[in-house]
């Protein structure tokens, strides 16, 4: 009993742990920027499992869309039209 106990302390603090280490990154889809024409500032961006990314729209015509083959494994593949727009 005691042993069961101590695994799901030891799995709830993991897992608390692991969300307060996750970090929220925001790309912004620009018409135009320094390297040229519908680019994402910043233009790479590391993540790590439990990340979350924001893509916001500069100006209206963006969409965002994984590359095959360039996504880690078992990621999985984003595929839509940015809905929000900030200025």
């Amino acid at each position: 009993m005691l042993k069961t106990v101590s695994s799901i302390a030891l799995a709830a603090t993991c897992f608390v742990a692991f969300a307060v280490r996750a970090d929220e990154l925001q790309v912004k889809e620009l018409n135009r920027g320094p390297t040229g024409f519908f680019v994402f500032d910043p233009e790479l961006v590391r993540i790590k499992p439990g990340d979350t990314v924001d893509f916001i729209a500069s100006d209206k015509g963006h969409d965002v869309h994984s590359v095959n083959g360039m996504i880690p494994d078992g990621a999985q593949p984003i595929d839509g039209k940015t809905t929000r727009i900030r200025r």
